[in-house]
């Protein structure tokens, strides 16, 4: 390759790169190509020609062609790392995980495979082992903002929450305008009964960028949480003005108005969520619920059973049913529905509750009065089943 090629070669990486930051890739994968046509042994070239496949999300382009750069380049580190990132995108994470394993044999001290493997094995769960990896990144370069940032969420899923709040201030002592860490400290206040705290954090998201879609979600939620729903409902309607086919968005603003008497809204809203996604069991069985409040008990159970199809892992389900059974006077059948669904959710004391009412119903009142006592020791607070207890007492000392 002479003199001139090699300044050619600059030229066209720079276009190249003007034409991905502008998101033409087309224009991008000619000028890669007519890199190659200049030095066909160029792995860089290779590379990046398969990320823009990757970018234009021709998937199998992509795979050929790492597979064709590390064939004639396995030690090319750049392309293993490459495709562990290419591998993740396609939630292939074992192969993916290989991928960065390779990265690290031949180069230790390449951090952003240690903080990627470390991503990779948080998705899967494996969150001792994703903690050394962000400690590696972190004991290579302490100002790794990003992996402070994963560090603290991976201690939240261990539940070391002390730690995990200094983590969250280390990243944000590096970058104050660091928007993820905001938002994720305030998901973990918010998780962790902050939620005042937690507020403040996602305010501080949206004040950097308005447009957050996440942080508009979670204000949402934690408004819902501290009883303020007129405000969450503000905050839901962002979220579907940013992307109107957010099905979780259409369930949780449901759900708002559910708590708040306007049943028809909270209603058109689960129908919203069903119409992109008609398997969404979380919406089916609100729906179910909504349908049961409306006295509408025939179409309740339809969309109870339409969940029970899809997931019987739901002790909603089994809790809907037991209600309508309940309000149709089938006790003994609306017991049973209880019992299921405490086997799936033992701690529920509105369950509890229910149960003791079906039980009092068939003159069962010894049982009933354990059931009573059960939600009661779970919420001793709990009014409607002092109530229950007392009456069942009254009745048993006539």
């Amino acid at each position: 390759m002479g003199l001139f090629d090699g300044f050619k070669k600059k030229s066209l990486y720079r276009e190249a790169f003007s034409f991905i930051q502008k998101e033409k890739y087309l224009e991008a994968l000619e000028k890669y190509e007519e890199i190659l046509k200049i030095d066909p042994n160029d792995p860089e070239a290779w590379t990046n020609k398969c990320n823009v496949f990757s970018k234009l999300e021709c998937f199998d382009e992509a795979f050929e062609c790492f597979d064709e750069v590390l064939k004639s380049y396995p030690n090319y580190e750049n392309a293993w790392y490459n495709k562990g990132l290419f591998l993740t995108k396609l939630e292939n994470y074992q192969k993916s995980l290989e991928c960065y394993d390779n990265v690290l044999e031949l180069d230790p001290m390449y951090v952003d495979a240690w903080y990627n493997k470390g991503n990779v094995l948080y998705k899967l769960s494996r969150f001792d082992e994703a903690l050394e990896c962000y400690d590696e990144v972190l004991r290579l370069d302490s100002n790794y903002k990003l992996a402070w940032d994963g560090k603290a969420v991976t201690l939240f899923k261990l539940k070391r929450f002390d730690e995990a709040l200094k983590c969250f201030d280390k990243a944000l002592e590096l970058d104050p305008m660091y928007v993820d860490a905001w938002n994720n400290k305030g998901v973990f206040l918010m998780n962790i009964g902050e939620n005042e705290k937690a507020l403040i954090c996602f305010d501080k998201v949206l004040e950097l960028d308005p447009m957050h879609i996440y942080a508009w979600y979670n204000k949402g939620e934690v408004l819902y949480k501290i009883g303020n729903f007129h405000e969450s409902l503000e905050c839901y309607d962002k979220v579907l003005k940013l992307d109107p086919m957010d099905i979780y968005a259409w369930n949780n603003k449901g759900a708002t108005l559910y708590d708040i008497g306007r049943y028809h809204e909270s209603l058109k809203c689960y129908e919203k969520a069903l119409e992109i996604d008609p398997k969404f069991v979380i919406a089916l069985i609100n729906k179910g619920e909504v349908l049961g409040k409306l006295g509408r008990y025939t179409e309740a159970l339809e969309f109870y059973d339409m969940s029970l199809e899809l997931d019987s892992s739901y002790a909603e389900i089994w809790y809907g049913k037991g209600l309508i059974f309940n309000k149709l006077g089938k006790y003994g059948e609306a017991l049973e529905f209880f019992e299921k669904a405490l086997e799936l959710d033992p701690d529920n004391a509105e369950t509890w509750y229910e149960k003791g009412l079906s039980l009092k119903k068939l003159k069962q009142y010894q049982e009933a009065l354990k059931s009573f006592n059960k939600a009661l020791k779970i919420d001793p607070e709990y009014k409607l089943a002092l109530k229950g207890k007392k009456e069942v007492l009254d009745l048993k000392s006539k």
